[in-house]
């Protein structure tokens, strides 16, 4: 996560529950597209990311094949906090989330 005042890095392990997620998300400033928060699950290796765009606007990333041989591809999509709750409710209780949204595939450049 990173927010004005408040970060944490991926590889410091922080456990987190859903509702302390959510708390997180609300709290989530929408004023630089440098902040951001994300979530792994450690036992399926899923990984979430979120950028708040407006008071209710998110754009959302599940990183495809994370880690060191990561090949640039993401599912990307843009929805409404009621969307991305519901969907981070279901991947905190480790059931089917992915068809909650919309998403497109799309490769980043990266080194």
């Amino acid at each position: 996560m990173n927010n004005p005042g408040k970060s944490v890095d991926s590889k410091s392990n922080t456990s987190i529950d859903f509702l302390m997620a959510m708390s997180e998300m609300k709290s989530l400033d929408y004023t630089s597209n440098y902040y951001f928060i994300g979530f792994v699950n450690k036992k399926t290796n899923e990984c979430l990311q979120f950028k708040r765009r407006t008071k209710d606007d998110w754009y959302a990333e599940v990183i495809i094949n994370r880690g060191k041989g990561w090949d640039g591809y993401c599912w990307c999509a843009n929805s409404k906090i009621d969307a991305i709750s519901n969907m981070l409710r279901l991947f905190f209780e480790e059931v089917p989330w992915f068809g909650m949204l919309s998403w497109k595939l799309r490769r980043f450049k990266h080194d």
